[in-house]
């Protein structure tokens, strides 16, 4: 039985099992490192057997922002124009704003060239 399948019969936390699991001595193997999938990533790039890669789909978007960027669109125009036409931000339950695209645009988009 895993140490997240203890927890949840438990009904607490899976450190609080590791936790008590070495108060005991008792030894836990070590799992791989697991990897979030909005945390800490940057829109565009995605983790594929560990390794950092562009995220094919989220690039098109990240052009496609770009393009309506030169077209004189506002921020907040784009944010608009994202959320119409369905495109999930990397959380995949947020809505675009304003601020995420400047975000995406300005600093989150130098990690791999779209162009």
């Amino acid at each position: 039985m895993s140490c997240e399948e203890i927890a949840k019969l438990e009904k607490c936390s899976r450190t609080t099992i590791l936790k008590y699991l070495k108060i005991h001595k008792i030894k836990v193997r070590r799992t791989a490192r697991r990897y979030k999938t909005g945390c800490g990533l940057a829109y565009g790039e995605k983790v594929r057997h560990n390794r950092h890669m562009r995220h094919k789909k989220e690039g098109q978007n990240i052009v496609k922002m770009n393009e309506w960027r030169e077209r004189g669109y506002s921020y907040r125009k784009i944010a608009r124009e994202l959320n119409s036409l369905g495109v999930l931000t990397k959380a995949k339950r947020s809505r675009w704003t304003g601020k995420t695209v400047w975000q995406v645009l300005n600093k989150k988009a130098k990690v791999f060239d779209f162009t």
